[in-house]
């Protein structure tokens, strides 16, 4: 399975699983579905900073320096977005969820620290995916 099938097929999965679940509360029931659904969201960031990477990479030696120097480039990315998705969160709860009616996105510093935990767990498994992927497209 090509690269941009993976990404865009995981970024598919995020929106067609998160949809629903805003709808009928199961972030709220559920507690593993937040869980799922940032290790999720950080694979599929995980995915696109991969291919980001690739874009902007000139040449890249299969060295221990240069896989560590590709992991921080792809956690910073993932982090950045996870970051900025709680920053949303927390601005939906302060200016448009009680406006509607809704209930609170945030759940407080413990479910932040989670969220972006798990957005980060994804990053890896995204980066240890694509890795191992390239290695047997090498041999």
């Amino acid at each position: 399975m090509s690269q941009r099938m993976l990404t865009v097929g995981t970024i598919l999965l995020v929106g067609v699983l998160h949809l629903p679940a805003v709808l009928n509360d199961w972030y709220f029931y559920f507690w593993w579905y937040d869980v799922m659904m940032h290790a999720l969201g950080g694979l599929a960031i995980g995915f696109l900073a991969y291919a980001l990477w690739k874009i902007l990479e000139v040449r890249s030696a299969n060295t221990w320096k240069a896989l560590v120097l590709q992991l921080g480039f792809i956690l910073g990315f993932v982090a950045f977005v996870g970051i900025g998705w709680e920053w949303a969160e927390a601005l939906a709860d302060a200016i448009v969820l009680p406006r509607l009616g809704m209930t609170d996105a945030q759940l407080g510093l413990t479910d932040t620290m989670l969220d972006v935990y798990f957005d980060l767990f994804g990053g890896v498994v995204a980066w240890i995916l694509m890795n191992v992927k390239k290695q047997g497209e090498n041999t």
